[in-house]
């Protein structure tokens, strides 16, 4: 997902941050693609998604310990799917805009149910007349 900054944070960026990372400067260790050597060396082959450490549906993580250290599944919660699919609507919208072509909310919608079909219908309240309707 990408992040616009507003113009007050631009200005921000620009007239303060940068001056001082100039000042300060960066070491070269941190410089370039070094990810793959200390300090930037992950210290272990699990790799966790920022969504998970940063989502917080419980309070306690203890769903992102249930998922990546137990292999459980994670819940399907009104929440869980609704950001999923919000997330997937925008990566559709930018995909298609950069291949200069016009994005479509019935193909959209055509791929989320190819994905996750089974999960909407139960999820989604069927009274909600536009979701019905484009099944």
């Amino acid at each position: 997902m990408v992040f616009f900054l507003s113009a007050r944070d631009h200005k921000y960026m620009l007239n303060h941050l940068l001056r001082l990372a100039r000042e300060v400067g960066v070491s070269q260790d941190l410089r370039g693609w070094n990810w793959w050597k200390e300090p930037l060396k992950p210290y272990y082959s699990e790799r966790i998604s920022m969504f998970s450490v940063c989502g917080k549906f419980c309070p306690t993580s203890r769903d992102v310990y249930l998922q990546y250290v137990e292999r459980k599944a994670p819940s399907m919660t009104w929440e869980f799917v609704l950001g999923a699919s919000a997330h997937n609507l925008l990566e559709h919208i930018f995909t298609e805009l950069r291949a200069q072509r016009q994005p479509t909310f019935r193909e959209w919608w055509a791929s989320e149910l190819e994905h996750k079909g089974r999960n909407l219908r139960r999820i989604l309240n069927p009274s909600f007349s536009l979701f019905g309707s484009l099944s």
